[in-house]
């Protein structure tokens, strides 16, 4: 099996529990052994004044194994004596109920509080359940012999306002619900603020080999404000699991973190990916838990997750599934787009299904909205028809598993002529059609059938229907005139299998205001999409140039752009590499900004299709001073920029950071940025002092979209050794050039010039820095020179054509084809 995970860290040490004399509670006296016949064993806890003892809950520790073997509520303890604001509170245990050490213990916990106190006698442990799971117990430091008289205890001695100002001593004459003997309390302190508490979502979760397990971690505030960041680590713990380490093939360590700044980010996740190795081997038990890693939050419950991985389903998509014809029993994985009373529509990216079930437990699901649209579900059963409606009806679902939470499918837009001449295409998935005329006035009303119009149907094929009352939320709804209307495509044809489609009218706002059609996306070059700008939908071909996690950027000889997709077909894709650096796409989508950036972004990516795959596209060798001067230029291109000094070189790149950069050409440091772990695979890589830097030109720029340019590092293999020396287009005060054509086959024609007479050379270079041919070399004047670059004996690569000139380098890349 094998393990993705967002981030990963180091193992740290466990957490001490917070001293109990700051939570307003601790323990204060109890017995456990005695000569002969244990008897009168009990605990007794100190309660400060304002903490409720129902809210406490004492959890009881077998030191041998780290298990806890009973709880006791506080509503179970008996009160006792008070004295400075402290109140007794303790409980009469049967024979042996307290075990007799070597070592055992015990924990004190607040439902309001959090985790108080863990102590042990005889020794020190580590629980490995329970509230104190993954805590080291504190050893009281005293004990009582097996030969201790009956009527002794072990108790707090001394005088303070707090636990630790005591001190244990005995065993000595017991007192239990009274002071102990030779102590005072003093008035307890005001108690702190309430400490944040991390913990599961779920007790409980169920995946497949192959399948994404999403774990989610929730953080409560308990009414504060978070004073500082909140790292969470999840572990996969191999004692309490039947799965091991061996089943993962990366590290099984994750961690969150609750950014102090973000206060409702109340819930994250991690994911991990369990490896179908082939092996048919039952369900397993892969266990996980949670600790805090820095932050002043706690464990709270359920800190342990267990996670049954059972062996993966032959799946199949929801087209195979259809093809497969009545009777057939099937397994498909998709995503619900609507889902209502007796009636479910599952779908994936190939074609729609119904389910009917009038009771059992996915219609319970369904009401208790935990299966609704975007849920993710796998669904086993045998297919029939209805009036040609192909379904999965009543006793012929065999099995559902909720897989995930997610977004609904998005309706496909479609023409009710569509429908009519394709309906089989579109069964059971959801559309939308635009400027629907409706014949009916008044309101809607169930199980009834509206004719409707777009203007493309003139057949009336298609009608409306709305279902019955407990399947949808249109029953009563006002009939509109004309509106764009989302809808599950139906059936209902006892005679032609070909007729008799609906748009099944589940949800009352899938009916919406008419809007004007969308323009046809608009086809061209990335230059022309990008001066379509913000709003446009463009069509364009180009190739990759990078791609890692969430961002593609494409290119074609004009321009470059990013797009961002965090799920979906694409980032799916990309995460299978079939989608990856010189792969060929076609691409439809509405342009968007973020902080100027300009770029296709989630649902605004309409398609793509992959032409097919060859090489990445060369970077353009540039410096920091034409980035800064004309980034707009180069946004979302491949760049290299040759001796890249890092302002702050040592140490090594980290996620979602901002270095300082500079060149022969800038002063200022220019920014070069890692994205997000994901999105990049320079994290942890060590920082140069200098480097030929390739990435991709970014920019982050709430203010002036004109500024904040990046060079954005992508790929660890962009960052390599410095040639010592910097492209730069113009030297000051003069004007020096170099151009060619590129690529090349044979022959070509090279323009140079420099701006002053002087001594002049024109040389080519291959990729190890061997000069391969001189083209021109001796005093040159002024004027603009030409000269003839034959590589009609060179292998096919990439060479560096460079003019040397008054201490002054102009270099260009050049691509021998063959």
């Amino acid at each position: 099996m094998r393990l993705r995970f967002s981030l990963l860290v180091p193992l740290a040490a466990l957490l001490l529990a917070p001293t109990a004399g700051a939570q307003g509670a601790f323990f204060n006296e109890f017995h456990y052994d005695n000569d002969g016949a244990d008897t009168g064993e009990f605990i007794e806890i100190a309660v400060a004044d304002g903490v409720d003892v129902n809210d406490l809950t004492l959890t009881l520790y077998n030191g041998s194994n780290g298990t806890s073997y009973n709880s006791i509520d506080g509503s179970s303890l008996n009160a006792g004596a008070s004295q400075n604001g402290y109140t007794l509170y303790g409980i009469v245990l049967p024979s042996n109920g307290l075990q007799n050490g070597s070592p055992d213990g015990f924990a004190l916990t607040s439902s309001t509080g959090g985790f108080l106190q863990f102590l042990s006698y005889e020794g020190s442990f580590t629980a490995t359940d329970g509230p104190a799971v993954g805590r080291t117990s504190q050893d009281v430091g005293v004990e009582e012999p097996s030969n201790t008289p009956s009527g002794q205890s072990l108790q707090l001695t001394g005088t303070s306002a707090t636990y630790d100002g005591f001190t244990w001593t005995g065993p000595a004459a017991q007192s239990p619900a009274l002071v102990n003997a030779g102590q005072t309390f003093l008035a307890p302190p005001d108690p702190p603020a309430p400490t944040p508490q991390v913990a599961f979502a779920s007790r409980t979760l169920a995946t497949r080999e192959g399948d994404t397990l999403r774990v989610a971690v929730t953080i409560d505030y308990r009414g504060e404000d978070p004073t500082e960041d909140t790292v969470v680590r999840i572990s996969f713990v191999g004692g309490a699991s039947t799965a091991s380490d061996d089943d993962f093939a990366s590290p099984t360590v994750a961690v969150v973190t609750f950014d102090s700044d973000r206060r409702s980010q109340r819930t994250q996740e991690v994911e991990f990916v369990f490896e179908d190795d082939d092996t048919e081997e039952g369900s397993e038990l892969a266990t996980f838990r949670l600790s805090i890693v820095s932050g002043n939050a706690e464990p709270g419950q359920p800190n342990s997750v267990a996670v049954t991985v059972d062996d993966p389903a032959e799946t199949t998509t929801v087209a195979d599934a259809r093809a497969a014809g009545v009777g057939e029993s099937v397994t498909v994985v998709g995503t619900v787009s609507r889902a209502a009373g007796a009636f479910l529509y599952l779908q994936d990216e190939t074609a729609g299904l119904a389910v009917r079930q009038t009771s059992g437990a996915l219609f319970d699901a369904i009401a208790a909205d935990s299966v609704r649209a975007g849920t993710r579900l796998q669904i086993t059963g045998t297919l029939s028809e209805f009036n040609s409606l192909l379904q999965i009806n009543g006793a012929d679902l065999e099995s559902f598993e909720i897989l995930g939470q997610g977004d609904a499918p998005e309706p496909q837009v479609v023409t009710l002529e569509q429908i009519a001449e394709n309906g089989e295409d579109y069964e059971g998935e959801l559309v939308t059609v635009r400027g629907v005329m409706f014949a009916e006035t008044g309101t809607f009303a169930e199980r009834t059938t509206y004719q409707v119009d777009d203007g493309s149907d003139d057949g009336d094929a298609v009608t409306a229907r709305t279902p019955n009352a407990s399947d949808t939320t249109v029953d009563g709804v006002a009939i509109p005139e004309t509106a764009d209307v989302t809808a599950i495509v139906g059936q209902f044809s006892s005679d032609d299998p070909a007729a008799g489609y609906q748009l099944l009218l589940v949800r009352a706002e899938d009916i919406g205001a008419a809007t004007e059609p969308e323009p046809e996306p608009t086809e061209g070059s990335v230059a022309e999409a990008r001066d379509e700008g913000v709003g446009a939908t463009v069509t364009f071909e180009a190739t990759v140039s990078r791609a890692a996690g969430a961002f593609v950027y494409v290119q074609d000889e004009t321009a470059g752009l990013a797009i961002r997709q965090t799920s979906g077909a694409l980032f799916d894709a990309v995460a299978a590499d079939s989608v990856r650096a010189g792969t060929r796409l076609r691409v439809t989508g509405t342009l968007s900004e973020f902080r100027a950036l300009l770029q296709i972004n989630g649902a605004d990516l309409e398609s793509f299709e992959i032409l097919g795959q060859g090489d990445a596209p060369e970077p353009q060798v540039v410096t920091l001073a034409q980035l800064a001067a004309d980034g707009e230029d180069f946004e979302g291109e491949l760049v290299t920029v040759q001796n890249v000094t890092f302002v702050d070189g040592g140490g090594t790149f980290g996620p979602g950071t901002n270095y300082g950069v500079t060149d022969a050409t800038v002063s200022d440091p220019f920014t070069a940025r890692v994205p997000n772990a994901d999105d990049s695979t320079v994290d942890g890589l060590a920082i140069p002092t200098t480097a030929d830097v390739t990435g991709i030109v970014g920019q982050f720029s709430a203010d002036d979209p004109a500024v904040g340019y990046q060079l954005l590092l992508i790929d660890a293999d962009d960052l390599g050794d410095a040639t010592g020396e910097t492209a730069v287009d113009r030297a000051p005060g003069a004007e020096f050039a170099l151009d060619v054509a590129n690529p090349i086959r044979d022959r070509a024609t090279v323009r140079y010039a420099v701006g002053t007479a002087g001594v002049a050379e024109v040389a080519l270079f291959d990729v190890l820095g061997r000069r391969v041919a001189v083209l021109a070399e001796g005093p040159v004047d002024a004027t603009e020179r030409t000269a003839t670059l034959d590589v009609s004996g060179l292998s096919a690569g990439v060479y560096v054509l460079r003019l040397q000139a008054e201490g002054v380098t102009v270099s260009r890349t050049v691509t021998v084809v063959r």
